[in-house]
């Protein structure tokens, strides 16, 4: 039995295409193991009828004839079921090597992404850093302005209280 769209229709309607090829490999090995068993019973038929075959009656000659068949025709059954089963290996083989590289593939993207994602994070940790330098530089720059401020304020306090001070001791001499 083929795994063609008639079986999937009859037996695989709700399982995907890998649950689909076991049940599909399952039904040809219980098929090919009935015939094995049906096979295995012609030749014994076979071989009882070779006995008689000394005994040679057109009847005799009839069923050895028609058991030769028989063999014959099973072993062709067997053979058709041994190739469908190799079939369906090499098929499995090919998508398991098909899956493999897929991933590999994948595997391989994701390596790169999570490279790219490194180096994009060690940059922002980089400009995380030179942010905070620089935050650090204007806090600095001005805690200094706010000091000069002070200081020139108090210059100019002193600078008016020394005037003054000039002023009333040349106005008062």
């Amino acid at each position: 039995m083929n795994c063609d769209s008639s079986f999937k229709n009859q037996y695989c309607r709700n399982l995907n295409d890998i649950d689909c090829d076991i049940k599909c490999r399952e039904k040809n090995a219980e098929m090919y193991s009935n015939e094995l068993s049906r096979n295995i019973q012609l030749k014994k038929n076979f071989a009882a009828i070779r006995k008689l075959r000394g005994e040679t009656t057109p009847a005799i000659e009839r069923a050895h004839t028609a058991a030769a068949t028989a063999v014959n025709s099973s072993n062709n059954t067997l053979s058709r079921y041994m190739n469908i089963l190799k079939a369906n290996i090499e098929n499995d083989e090919r998508r398991i090597d098909d899956r493999e590289h897929n991933i590999n593939t994948k595997n391989n993207e994701i390596d790169q992404k999570n490279t790219r994602i490194l180096r994009l994070n060690n940059q922002i940790e980089n400009l995380h850093n030179e942010f905070l330098s620089n935050k650090q530089k204007i806090v600095t720059g001005m805690e200094r302005n706010q000091y000069k401020r002070n200081t020139i304020i108090m210059l100019i306090i002193l600078t008016v209280i020394m005037s003054g001070a000039l002023a009333y001791l040349l106005i008062n001499k």
